[in-house]
């Protein structure tokens, strides 16, 4: 890869969404460009940055694993998925002309979409059918062959108006944290959420969110937890040979302690004229630092594990350890 394209690629923005003291199970959606003083990157949905071939090899030893675990499709309608398809190689050409172009070929009636981060080749026809993607690993569908090109984690939501009834139609996670697509894919926002500790008063407005989802916005929103690793792959069946143990994480050890605050950054972007949504999810990791200047934001987690209900610490792995985190975190 060109030097001078590597030195484009900034440190990861930065966000802080337990800095209030709170845990709390809410929508908390707020409007796509809320300022959180990341510049412009505040106004991009597709984060990318000098982490990304970290990113880009998870996604790449998820796939060669067993896609299936990772990449789940549930009836997505074509038409849904060419929409979403178009958005997003305009979106990343807009936000990111450095590392995505577009070619048309008129003597072949094709278009190459490049990214000249992983010098990739994605090549589809005048009805964006895919047609060949030079790649090392190539991919079986256009969303998937974008979804490599990015550090985001995708799902299409979808509204059948007939039947007044969402489902979740396509997924590709390979940053799961302990949740599983196979587990998920198919099914309406209630029933997705279910498993998440005080989800009771959101899934009360699942419909109301649905139709935000896809009607109204864009939004931002953001989640967070505790981990003893940066692991990006969570999934809760471990690749064969890996054990358990190995690959469960959250194992705080004070004697030892080693600690990180895992964030999702995610995005809403509706399509009404298909009635879907593309819900993007990016994954960070915040550590802790041992000085003056992270202080302060140590003791807000502290204060926002002390909120936790004993159910939502047992949803975020901290039933067992979070006195001796808090301990950890109030030194």
């Amino acid at each position: 890869m060109d030097p001078m394209l590597k030195e484009k690629l900034q440190k990861p923005a930065t966000f802080t969404p337990w800095a209030n003291g709170k845990y709390e199970v809410v929508p908390g959606l707020k409007r796509f460009g809320t300022d959180f003083g990341n510049g412009e990157r505040d106004n991009k949905i597709f984060q990318i940055d000098n982490r990304f071939f970290e990113y880009r090899q998870n996604k790449l030893e998820a796939i060669k694993e067993n896609r299936e675990k990772y990449f789940c499709t549930h009836f997505l309608s074509r038409k849904v998925e060419i929409e979403i398809c178009k958005w997003m190689i305009k979106r990343l050409e807009v936000e990111w002309p450095d590392f995505f172009k577009s070619d048309y070929d008129a003597t072949k009636d094709e278009t190459c979409f490049f990214c000249f981060l992983t010098a990739e080749k994605i090549i589809v026809d005048r009805n964006f059918n895919l047609l060949r993607h030079d790649s090392s690993a190539p991919c079986l569908s256009l969303f998937e062959a974008l979804c490599m090109q990015i550090q985001e984690d995708l799902a299409i939501w979808r509204l059948h108006v007939e039947g007044k009834k969402e489902n979740l139609e396509q997924i590709h996670l390979c940053a799961p944290n302990h949740w599983a697509a196979q587990d998920k894919i198919g099914r309406s926002f209630f029933d997705v959420h279910v498993p998440v500790a005080e989800i009771e008063k959101v899934n009360k407005s699942a419909s109301i969110m649905v139709d935000a989802m896809i009607y109204k916005g864009p939004y931002i929103r953001f989640v967070w937890g505790v981990a003893t690793d940066q692991q990006l792959n969570h999934h809760p069946i471990p690749p064969i040979g890996v054990s358990p143990s190995q690959w469960e994480g959250r194992c705080f050890d004070p004697k030892n302690p080693t600690l990180f605050v895992r964030y999702e950054r995610q995005t809403i972007w509706g399509f009404p004229e298909v009635g879907a949504s593309l819900f993007a999810i990016r994954t960070y990791f915040s550590e802790r630092v041992k000085n003056k200047e992270s202080q302060a934001l140590n003791l807000a987690l502290a204060e926002a594990i002390k909120t936790m209900s004993m159910k939502s610490m047992y949803y975020k792995g901290l039933h067992q350890t979070h006195r001796d985190v808090i301990d950890y975190l109030s030194q």
